[in-house]
C-alpha cells in the first residue's frame, strides 16, 4: 500500500511538473499550475536562437493578493524598435472556483 502511494505521488509530481507556459493565464488553476514556469521564463529560454530578437520580462507580484503585472519587451530587429505587451491580471482567489467549471475564470 505504501508503494501505491509512493508511486501515485510520484505521478502527480511529475505531471505538475510539466505545466510548462506558453505565456500568462487568467484562469485561476492554470495560474497556480505554470506561475514559476512563466517567472522562470521557460517559453522565452525555449523560443531563443541565434538571431532572434531579444526578449524580456518583466513581473511586479508584490501586490500579489490585489493583482500583478506582467511586461513582456520584444525588440524588432527590422526597425530598431520593441514591441511591449502589458497585462494586469487580477488575484487569484481560490474562493471563487465555481465547482460545476473548476477550471473556468
Amino acid at each position: 500500500m505504501a508503494r501505491i502511494r509512493i508511486g501515485l505521488a510520484v505521478v502527480v509530481m511529475l505531471v505538475v511538473a510539466a505545466c510548462a507556459t506558453t505565456g500568462p493565464d487568467d484562469g485561476v488553476l492554470g495560474r497556480k499550475l505554470a506561475w514559476f514556469s512563466y517567472l522562470n521564463g521557460e517559453d522565452i529560454r525555449a523560443a531563443c536562437a541565434a538571431g532572434a530578437p531579444d526578449r524580456f520580462r518583466f513581473v511586479y507580484n508584490a501586490d500579489y493578493t490585489e493583482h500583478v503585472r506582467a511586461y513582456d519587451v520584444t525588440a524588432d530587429p527590422r526597425g530598431g524598435g520593441a514591441a511591449l505587451i502589458v497585462r494586469a491580471m487580477p488575484a487569484a482567489n481560490v474562493a471563487d472556483i465555481d465547482l460545476s467549471d473548476p477550471v473556468g475564470p
